[in-house]
């Protein structure tokens, strides 16, 4: 058996994307669910919503600059 460790990096760190890019789809979902805060001008919603498209931004850039 051939010990390939790039091949086996590239599989970790596409896992650990695709697991934190769900993470943040789920995050968005969830809305208010996280409760109340104690700045009412920042809903919660709004906020995960943001992080949501702030990482799968990020993540289209870097596919775009990888392939490259």
């Amino acid at each position: 058996m051939k010990y390939e460790p790039l091949s086996r990096t590239r599989r970790i760190v596409r896992t650990l994307r695709k697991g934190v890019g769900l993470f943040f789809v789920l995050a968005a979902f969830s809305g208010t669910a996280w409760g109340k805060l104690d700045a009412p001008e920042i809903d919660p919603g709004s906020a995960a919503s943001s992080l949501a498209l702030l990482a799968g931004g990020v993540m289209l850039v870097y596919d775009r600059y990888r392939r490259r």
